[in-house]
């Protein structure tokens, strides 16, 4: 995990309101480095920090980047959209 990892979502059923999925986002955003964090409030980012340290076989660090990619939403068998 040294290169920018991108997590995708599924939304499943239809009872995901907008504020929900703000709250999933803005989980994953954080665990990216950022300059206005208040030292005392903890993070995912703070957790990552602690993941950063790890380095790969090749001895690289591991990313600093993770971002939403694709939302799928998913409400019954037959009907399966994407965005993103």
């Amino acid at each position: 995990m040294t290169e920018p990892v991108s997590v995708s979502l599924i939304w499943f059923g239809t009872g995901w309101q907008e504020s929900g999925r703000d709250a999933v986002r803005n989980a994953i955003t954080s665990l990216n480095p950022s300059p206005y964090e208040d030292p005392e409030v903890p993070t995912l980012g703070d957790w990552w920090d602690v993941i950063r340290q790890y380095k790969d076989s090749s001895n690289s660090p591991v990313t600093d980047r993770v971002d939403v990619g694709v939302e799928c939403f998913f409400t019954g068998p037959h009907d399966f959209r994407s965005s993103g």
